[in-house]
């Protein structure tokens, strides 16, 4: 008999506890959805405006043009390693894009470019080995 009890009171220990969990939860999702709403109202007075193509400022970061630099980059085709595509396409698009910003760059900006194809004591013979560029 006492263990029925005891099963009886656990059991209602458990629902009591559920209740209070069931109790507590509109609070929290209440609290969740205004904490969203502010984290929003702030990243949307935070960030800078879009610029588009028509704005024409130089200096800072157009959207669009990023998107047309990756879409020149995507259709190139797909950029597996070691691939034409990876070792030698990609770069020179980007270098070709380097060099652009480079001579419309206002004079006090020194940008320089530098392409490195090193070489060492290890195999490497494909597409004419490795090759890195570092804009400064």
């Amino acid at each position: 008999m006492s263990e029925t009890n005891e099963e009886r009171d656990l059991s209602e220990l458990k629902e009591k506890k559920m209740k209070e969990v069931v109790n507590h939860f509109p609070w929290f999702l209440t609290l969740l959805i205004i904490g969203c709403a502010i984290l929003e109202y702030h990243a949307n007075h935070w960030l800078p405006d879009t610029l588009h193509r028509s704005d024409n400022s130089e200096n800072r970061f157009n959207i669009e043009n990023a998107r047309g630099h990756l879409k020149a980059l995507t259709d190139l085709g797909p950029r597996v390693a070691g691939s034409h595509t990876t070792e030698v396409l990609s770069p020179q698009l980007l270098i070709r894009l380097l060099k652009q910003i480079k001579e419309n760059a206002p004079k006090n900006v020194l940008i320089e470019i530098d392409e490195q194809h090193p070489s060492g004591h290890f195999f490497i013979d494909f597409l004419g080995g490795i090759n890195n560029v570092r804009i400064t």
